[in-house]
């Protein structure tokens, strides 16, 4: 998995990941604003519970992972 340097930084000043990983273990995936079809990369935008949001990129070769700003 690769992180953005802006979600990289933001990781490295909280110095908790356990809000990174509320994404995966307690977060909604937004289907209305994700693209599950594109190709060769589809993307994702996924919500925690204090309605943060990430876009997790999902191609063939890797998975990167970007803050979301709609």
């Amino acid at each position: 998995m690769e992180f953005s340097p802006e979600l990289q930084s933001q990781l490295e000043k909280d110095k908790d990941s356990t809000v990174f990983y509320s994404y995966f273990e307690d977060g909604d995936v937004l289907f209305s604003k994700s693209d599950t079809k594109s190709k060769p990369c589809s993307f994702y935008i996924i919500e925690n519970n204090k309605g943060q949001l990430i876009k997790a990129n999902n191609c063939p070769e890797k998975v990167s992972v970007s803050v979301f700003t709609p």
